[in-house]
């Protein structure tokens, strides 16, 4: 959520503090995916991308989420499955 704030408040030099001293999961992950597979590295980006934008909508947005569709908390683990495997 800290993140999110200061993306929106335009503070992307202490958003991104993670990215500068590679310790970024995101980062990290990337790395593997490109490690493991041989797409572009367009797609690659692209995928992590809507990885990435999924994860921090579902941070900020889960409750309106949830209610939106009717998703009771004991399906919320299988929804979150479900929506990983749709983005890869």
């Amino acid at each position: 959520m800290a993140v999110i704030r200061c993306a929106i408040d335009g503070e992307l030099e202490l958003a991104t503090l993670k990215l500068r001293g590679n310790i970024s999961v995101p980062r990290r992950a990337l790395q593997k995916l490109g490690d493991n597979r041989n797409p572009s590295d367009t797609d690659i980006k692209s995928r992590m991308g809507a990885a990435m934008a999924i994860e921090l909508a579902w941070a900020v947005l889960e409750p309106l989420i949830s209610a939106s569709f009717d998703i009771e908390s004991h399906e919320v683990d299988a929804v979150k499955q479900k929506i990983t495997e749709i983005v890869l």
